[in-house]
């Protein structure tokens, strides 16, 4: 009789051997071993903590451009 890992005993393996165990499974087409690995696996993905963004000082209004100066027209004649 083979042996059949439960959820108890893949909770106890660490992740890089979960993963070992997942592509074993797979490759033996066992997808009730496979599901509980990808359980214990999502179980311990890290949590992503968002960053909480502080609001940046108002900037100080720009100075108005100097209005360009407009070319003088030229009368030909």
């Amino acid at each position: 009789m083979a042996w059949k890992p439960t959820a108890d005993t893949i909770a106890a393996l660490a992740v890089d051997q979960i993963k070992n165990l997942r592509k074993n499974a797979e490759d033996r087409e066992m997808p009730d071993v496979v599901a509980l690995c990808d359980a214990e696996l999502e179980k311990r993905k890290p949590v992503k903590v968002k960053k909480e963004k502080v609001p940046k000082a108002p900037k100080e209004p720009k100075a108005p451009k100097a209005a360009k100066a407009a070319k003088p027209e030229t009368i030909e004649g």
